[in-house]
């Protein structure tokens, strides 16, 4: 069972000792509680690198807490981890409190609807769910897979349904270029943004637009880019 709380907390000593990036101002605390197996000290100490997993060779990378992380200290926040094997483990991400301005408010009250459909391939289920959530509050139409394969056979069955493919570039069984390759025999006009966490080899890969790729964005990603990346991309069926 999972459990979700939130609250509006101004870090003590104790709190400041733990986690020396914040300061003595008010933040949002969410925490996020499970009753499962819990983590040992170890792999409480890797759970933030890039590409640590302690799942087996052929079930993915460890990508989705090193993202979490980034976009949480990208807002100057911090995330603080509690576990014990065999117990629990609780999450308990602190995100600075900051009042909009007028012309803030004003713009947050009629925010800009996207329009389009969107296959969205990504074997962590924590950016899957984070980006569909996102994306449908922003007006788009979402279908998101985990595996690539079951990716590509669902486009086979109507190449013109989407208008616009979000991949991963490292996944199981066919990355995101292998992915993007087998949608663009099925739909040459296919129209590819690919998100990766390896920014700088993927750049020097040349003729990209072979494959349908228009955009590549490095993780993590801002919503607030990604959304803009897809306005730019997008070419909604009318």
């Amino acid at each position: 069972m999972i459990t979700i709380e939130l609250r509006e907390v101004t870090p003590g000593d104790a709190l400041l000792q733990k986690l020396p990036g914040l300061l003595a101002q008010p933040y949002a605390e969410v925490s996020i509680s499970d009753n499962g197996i819990g983590m040992s000290k170890e792999t409480i100490r890797h759970i933030f690198e890039p590409f640590f997993t302690t799942k087996a060779a052929d079930k993915g990378t460890g990508l989705g807490l090193s993202v979490v992380h980034g976009i949480i200290t990208g807002y100057k926040g911090e995330i603080l981890v509690e576990s014990e094997p065999g117990i629990s483990t609780t999450f308990r991400i602190y995100l600075p409190i900051i009042k909009a301005s007028k012309e803030q408010q004003r713009s947050l009250s009629a925010p800009q609807q996207g329009k389009g459909s969107i296959l969205f391939v990504d074997d962590e289920e924590v950016i899957i769910n984070m980006i569909t959530s996102m994306l449908t509050k922003q007006g788009f139409e979402i279908v998101a897979k985990k595996n690539p394969r079951e990716a590509v056979e669902l486009f086979r069955q109507n190449p013109e349904r989407f208008d616009l493919v979000i991949t991963d570039l490292t996944m199981p069984e066919l990355s995101g270029l292998e992915l993007s390759a087998e949608l663009k025999k099925a739909n040459p006009r296919i129209r590819i943004i690919l998100m990766t966490g390896y920014g700088k080899d993927i750049e020097e890969a040349s003729n990209l637009s072979d494959y349908g790729i228009c955009k590549i964005l490095n993780k993590p990603v801002r919503m607030a880019k990604l959304i803009a990346a897809i306005n730019e991309t997008i070419t909604p069926i009318a």
